[in-house]
């Protein structure tokens, strides 16, 4: 892991640890070895990911300029949560309660001698 923390493209690790880019090659081809090396991809790209992301949050946060464009990054990619969107039956729904309450409300105030027209 410590050689592809820097370099996601496993070149150094491939030149320094293995002896060349083709070794590495052959050992994607061996069945018992490809599952080790396919983990150690997926878990240095979680990493790179978590590091960028922290990044852009770090980025959004500053109030900067690119700090708008950071935070519509994170929500675009559903990295924070966005406000659930509504639905039409939900709407729908919506305006009933705020009829019948705006009916009780008119009732509260005839009765305290209001007018609210």
């Amino acid at each position: 892991m410590a050689y592809t923390e820097k370099d996601p493209t496993e070149y150094i690790l491939s030149d320094i640890v293995l002896g060349g880019w083709d070794h590495l090659q052959e050992m994607l081809k061996a069945r018992n070895l490809k599952g080790y090396l396919l983990a150690l991809r997926s878990r240095n790209a979680a990493r790179i990911k978590s590091q960028a992301i922290r990044h852009i949050a770090e980025e959004m946060n500053t109030e900067g300029k690119s700090s708008f464009q950071a935070a519509k990054l994170l929500l675009d990619k559903g990295w924070i949560p966005a406000q659930e969107k509504t639905s039409r039956t939900y709407k729908k729904k919506d305006k009933e309660e705020d009829k019948e309450a705006l009916v009780l409300l008119k009732d509260d105030a005839k009765r305290l001698g209001l007018n609210l027209n």
